[in-house]
């Protein structure tokens, strides 16, 4: 069995194990843990930093990352941090796949990273109405975003070169 499928079984024995636990102490010892339950985003960060830690290539590193941004988000919704639920809270989700997709890019480019994050900042900017802006009055600052994204991109990414071709240069 490979060390990777080993870990994800450890992973799953232990949240199982700690799920038969917590029910065994509300329903034998009277002890009330189903506030506990209010934290189950931590194991989705928990598998998360296990995949961080596991990884062997950036796609499984991105991945693992992934699910650490997710897990913050459904932690933050969860327990109404700063008093932010589902409805609201969904550009901060934008903007944490932005950063992780910057720390840890799978192909090496950061720009699809930097156009979430730009994307997230700007909605959230308009959940919110920071600076007076809102939907109706702000559009035109999400075009220009996607719009520097696409100059950003023709101008200074270079397209990857394939295995077998030849470069002029």
């Amino acid at each position: 069995m490979s060390d990777r499928r080993k870990n994800g079984q450890l992973i799953a024995g232990v949240i199982i194990l700690a799920l038969g636990v917590a029910l065994a102490l509300e329903s034998f010892s009277g002890l009330d843990v189903h506030g506990l339950f209010h934290l189950w985003p931590l194991i989705v960060i928990g598998i998360g930093v296990a995949r961080l830690v596991g990884a062997e290539t950036a796609k499984q590193r991105s991945g693992g990352l992934l699910l650490v941004a997710l897990g913050c988000w459904f932690l933050i919704n969860t327990l109404r941090i700063y008093g932010l639920d589902w409805g609201e809270s969904w550009p901060l989700l934008l903007i944490l796949l932005g950063i992780s997709k910057l720390i840890l890019p799978e192909d090496g480019r950061r720009s699809s990273g930097v156009l979430l994050l730009l994307i997230g900042v700007w909605t959230f900017i308009n959940v919110f109405e920071i600076w007076g802006l809102y939907w109706e009055n702000s559009w035109s600052i999400g075009l220009i975003i996607v719009g520097l994204y696409i100059v950003w991109k023709a101008l200074f990414e270079r397209a990857p070169v394939k295995a077998g071709e030849m470069t002029n240069g």
